[in-house]
């Protein structure tokens, strides 16, 4: 309780310096901003303790709270320093110990490595981070980024990077470089601190390299990721977007990406279960996993490839989407990133990644449907999406509203059903399964944000 204080505390400071100041001192400005973010999950359905025979493990719910504060200097000559620091908790978490969901007694004990609960440690471990440290620098053909800062533009890497990012070029054709050593996720519901992605195989850090075109209304984007000792990564994106008079519109997407996994990272287990013939090791074999199944070899990667359509009618769009994987292209990049514009980050702690889908999962096929809205201060959207994969078969419909009540606050809501097969021959967290499991992960997120 008394650290539940002081977060909440420390949060209302923060809410002291939700709103916006611009100041010109000298021949240079600054920016204060800052804001407070509720994040909260309420699981709809499987609220039942755990039952590891039966592979039986709750759809959580949670309520966090998180506040931010930064400044941003614009210096002489286009240079900008920027820094920002974000504080945060969780008021509830339905897998702690000693919640209904979770008892206090030897199963918990088993299945959690501290008592502040799996959401805790896996969304919140940390109590506050910098995420933003950084020098800028911006000319009419030139510019740079070193720090920490906000990652924008890239689509198979997202979040907060630790690194540095340049650019060159003009407005029609630009080559960019990206080197980063940490990656962090910060805001909303997330508070991680800044640590390599695929740090077993690796902690030096990954490499991207792109070029931006644009022709009349094509957008090409050529791109090669690198981590060494992981994997090599090229790829591209072509966006056709044209416009008919002031009223219509469509736009064409499409996307490849081919992951080559190095030799030695092939045969070494894909923690999700995204992988090729299963890995068995005694030493972990536990009652309710008893051949000690870990996961399934990684193999050498595999091809992306994506492609969405959208047409926009004034205020109106619709669209859908067709995401193909051919061997196992995500199991070490793509599901960090989202091109594809909706968050797979919600579903339930006890399952892939811990919390992806397996939309991103070996040989899987999925198809996205989505409409909506958008007007001055509401817009809601619809999105419905098939996903097929060898380890299992999903059907989810969500509906997500959101509206601006104020310059400070707005509000979103999602509501999602959610329905899940995961195949026997794989596991759910701790239990492997031996014939098929069905789950409702059915789900309301709300996010309650506070900002100027």
């Amino acid at each position: 309780m008394k650290k539940l204080n002081t977060i909440i505390f420390m949060v209302l400071v923060g809410m002291g310096y939700g709103y916006a100041l611009d100041y010109d001192v000298d021949g240079f400005d600054y920016k204060v901003s800052g804001g407070v973010v509720s994040a909260t999950r309420f699981g709809l359905s499987n609220n039942k303790t755990i039952n590891e025979s039966k592979a039986i493990y709750p759809n959580n719910s949670f309520w966090s709270l998180s506040g931010n504060l930064g400044v941003k200097v614009n210096l002489t000559h286009g240079f900008e320093m920027g820094l920002k620091g974000i504080v945060g908790g969780v008021a509830y978490d339905s897998t702690r110990d000693g919640s209904r969901l979770l008892p206090a007694d030897s199963i918990s004990s088993r299945l959690k490595y501290n008592t502040a609960g799996r959401f805790t440690e896996i969304y919140m471990p940390a109590w506050g981070e910098v995420i933003n440290a950084y020098l800028s620098y911006q000319s009419e053909n030139f510019g740079f980024k070193v720090g920490r800062y906000d990652m924008e533009g890239l689509d198979w890497f997202s979040g907060h990077n630790e690194g540095i990012q340049m650019h060159a070029g003009n407005s029609d054709i630009k080559a960019w470089a990206l080197y980063s050593y940490g990656r962090s996720s910060a805001g909303y519901e997330w508070l991680n601190h800044f640590t390599p992605r695929n740090a077993e195989l690796n902690r030096f850090g990954i490499f991207v390299f792109g070029v931006d075109a644009k022709f009349n209304a094509f957008f090409v984007q050529p791109y090669v990721y690198y981590q060494p000792g992981a994997y090599v990564a090229p790829g591209f994106k072509v966006i056709h977007d044209k416009s008919f008079g002031s009223k219509y519109r469509s736009k064409t997407t499409f996307m490849m990406l081919g992951a080559i996994h190095e030799k030695r990272t092939r045969d070494l287990p894909s923690y999700p279960g995204w992988g090729y013939g299963p890995i068995f090791d005694k030493q972990k074999a536990t009652e309710y996993n008893p051949e000690g199944y870990i996961g399934r070899e990684r193999g050498d990667g595999g091809v992306t490839l994506f492609v969405r359509e959208e047409f926009y009618i004034k205020n109106h769009y619709v669209g859908g989407g067709f995401y193909k994987n051919f061997g196992n292209p995500n199991s070490l990049i793509g599901a960090y990133g989202n091109p594809l514009r909706f968050n797979t980050w919600v579903y339930t702690l006890y399952d892939v990644g811990p919390t992806w889908s397996d939309f991103f999962g070996k040989d899987s096929t999925n198809l996205v449907v989505f409409g909506g809205s958008k007007y001055d201060k509401f817009s809601w959207n619809v999105t419905g999406r098939l996903t097929y994969s060898p380890r299992s078969n999903e059907r989810s419909l969500a509906l997500m509203l959101s509206y601006i009540f104020s310059k400070n606050i707005n509000v979103d809501l999602r509501l999602e059903y959610m329905n899940d097969e995961t195949k026997k021959g794989y596991s759910i967290f701790k239990s492997y399964l031996t014939k098929n499991n069905y789950r409702d992960k059915s789900f309301v997120f709300m996010y309650i944000n506070y900002v100027l």
